[in-house]
């Protein structure tokens, strides 16, 4: 307990996956979001909220998305949505050796901390025009994609 660590592909399929829908017609625990305060000031990324999450107890109208857009977030509704648990995943770009993919506004590759192989690991990745992602896909561990720490309480 209290040791920062990344999640394996279990905890990301849970979190991402099997958990209970935000929105009922939404296939993934998380929506799509822009954090920001306009189309040409945001980030696109995943607003991953926690398990019992309700918009009314945050205190913020329900965010809801079409199968290729995102809502926009403000720091305002963000300051709430992070106070009652909620984490953003930002869309980030990846390195291979010494070219930069700066892909950040079409997906995001996050890694796990589970081997497939001893070249090759699993990743989650988002596709945010898309409005999907693939939970266990895997990935040659010579690309530097972003890790998310977390630590059991």
């Amino acid at each position: 307990a209290g040791t920062w660590r990344t999640p394996n592909t279990s905890e990301w399929d849970y979190i991402l996956t099997k958990r209970a829908k935000l929105n009922g017609n939404d296939p993934y625990s998380f929506v799509h979001v822009r954090f920001g305060s306009g189309s040409n000031d945001t980030v696109r990324g995943a607003l991953i909220y926690p398990d019992g999450f309700t918009f009314a107890k945050a205190g913020v109208t329900a965010i809801t998305t079409g199968a290729a857009a995102a809502a926009n977030i403000n720091a305002e509704t963000w300051a709430k949505l992070e106070k009652a648990g909620c984490l953003f995943l930002p869309g980030c770009g990846y390195r291979d050796g010494t070219s930069v993919a700066n892909n950040f506004a079409i997906n995001a590759n996050y890694w796990s901390s589970t081997a497939n192989t001893s070249t090759d690991a699993y990743k989650i990745k988002f596709y945010f025009q898309d409005k999907k992602i693939e939970s266990s896909s895997t990935d040659g561990r010579r690309y530097a994609f972003p890790v998310r720490l977390v630590r059991d309480l």
